[in-house]
């Protein structure tokens, strides 16, 4: 399969939560689009957490791309040179405050197949225990809620969760447990 190529690149705009670039890129027919926009954001973690008893810790809490109230799973930004595990066991335990000692990797995938944007690292963590209260120190007010499993597909069926990045993280773990 051929590649697209880079013949010229350009800052559009950045902040630290985004970066836009437009691009100019030759396909491999030949042609070329001067027009192509590209975006950078921070990297993130999301965590597929269940407790011994095999419940799944989740969070309510407002999410302002969608201008309301959803189930979350836990997860944030991970820190320029943080490794991904690290951050997701730091975003656990700040957001629920839970830790484990029992984690995988469930995978990393780009947020958007064209555009760029992210790449989200997926980590499941097994045998959760509550070891200090939650302290995110962030823009959320988080309400953490435990499911069984069999109750989370009943709640994305019914559209308790908003965020499709959670949904592949349900799918990954529950997928990897079979």
């Amino acid at each position: 399969m051929k590649t697209w190529r880079v013949r010229d690149r350009k800052l559009l705009y950045s902040t630290p939560r985004i970066t836009l670039y437009r691009e100019t890129v030759e396909l491999p027919d030949g042609r070329i689009v001067d027009d192509y926009e590209q975006f950078d954001m921070k990297d993130f973690a999301i965590i597929f957490a269940q407790t011994a008893d095999g419940r799944v810790i989740c969070e309510r809490q407002y999410k302002h791309g969608l201008r309301k109230e959803t189930l979350t799973l836990p997860g944030g930004q991970i820190e320029d040179g943080e490794d991904p595990l690290v951050a997701a066991q730091r975003e656990l335990l700040e957001e629920t405050g839970y830790s484990s000692g029992d984690w995988r990797s469930l995978g990393r995938f780009k947020t958007h197949a064209n555009q760029g944007g992210a790449t989200v690292y997926y980590f499941g963590a097994r045998q959760c225990r509550l070891t200090a209260a939650p302290a995110s120190g962030d823009l959320e007010d988080i309400q953490v809620e435990l499911f069984p499993v069999p109750a989370m597909a009943a709640a994305v069926k019914a559209g308790e969760f908003g965020v499709v990045a959670d949904l592949a993280a349900i799918m990954l773990a529950t997928m990897t447990d079979s």
